[in-house]
């Protein structure tokens, strides 16, 4: 029913997707239900609900939602407000603070710039494959399946320790990789599987948010093979090309590597988002 409700919106963040939600739903996790022929999803960890695409977007409306999350002694706050719905409501200002969730924003790509890598800003990344093809002209590219998952989660973990996991907190990540391991086959989530000198060189899984983009939830690669980050991020890119006219890579997180290595792969569009703070009332 939420994956219903969710992809007949056409939700353009990553979020509002049943398997992200699904797979980062780390305890107290994410509450719903139904408000005014609305989806609400209140995240218990963050303390705010995730506005979730529909039409009560006006000024009365959020208040309400405010109001009513109150009453049940949540919070009032809410994240991933469009921009667009701020900017058309400027009385917001006297009820919330309202800031941009820059760590949250979405980077979202053409499938086909992903997949065909053209240009002089993109030449380093076509550089890095020609290298991957000459070092393995023998690469394999294959549909991900559960005999995959052992040797793909070894890889996370090394690839975990050669990006300092403890000081930048993957634990999280890593409960949401298992999730989508063990319940691969009952979400829509799909893969490819990376192979080159016999060995498991890097993986990717991603799932429909509409009916124009996939989201890439994880791509992982080893970074003792030069180029593979970049040829399984370009083959996930031709296989997606047929169905989907973007792909979205989710957010950065506001760490600072990982916003510099989505940037490098010049996005179409930086989604960004409001989150509303609840200001005291006298």
């Amino acid at each position: 029913m939420l994956e219903r409700f969710l992809y007949d919106r056409r939700p353009l963040f990553s979020e509002f997707s049943f398997s992200t939600l699904f797979m980062w739903n780390q305890p107290p996790g994410y509450r719903w239900q139904l408000f005014r022929d609305r989806l609400l999803i209140y995240s218990e960890n963050l303390r705010a609900l995730l506005l979730t695409p529909g039409d009560a977007t006006g000024m009365d409306d959020l208040l309400a939602l405010s109001n009513a999350l109150i009453a049940q002694g949540r919070s009032g706050d809410m994240l991933f407000v469009p921009t667009q719905v701020v900017n058309e409501n400027p009385e917001l200002q006297q009820w919330f603070e309202c800031q941009v969730d820059r760590a949250n924003a979405d980077y979202i790509y053409l499938t086909e710039s992903l997949a065909e890598l053209k240009g002089r800003r993109l030449q380093k990344k076509r550089n890095l494959i020609h290298q991957f093809l000459n070092l393995y002209p023998d690469y394999r590219v294959s549909p991900l399946s559960t005999s995959h998952f052992t040797e793909c989660f070894r890889l996370a973990e090394k690839w975990c320790r050669g990006h300092t996991c403890q000081r930048m907190g993957y634990e999280h990540e890593f409960s949401a990789l298992k999730r989508a391991f063990v319940h691969f086959s009952d979400l829509p989530l799909e893969g490819l599987l990376l192979e080159a000198g016999g060995q498991v060189a890097g993986f990717s899984i991603f799932s429909p948010l509409n009916d124009r983009t996939y989201i890439a939830h994880f791509e992982k690669a080893d970074s003792h093979v030069k180029g593979s980050a970049q040829m399984i991020n370009r083959e996930t890119a031709k296989f997606l090309k047929p169905r989907a006219q973007y792909i979205n890579r989710e957010q950065d997180l506001g760490l600072p590597g990982l916003r510099k290595a989505k940037l490098s792969y010049c996005p179409d569009m930086i989604l960004e988002s409001f989150r509303l703070t609840r200001r005291p009332q006298t």
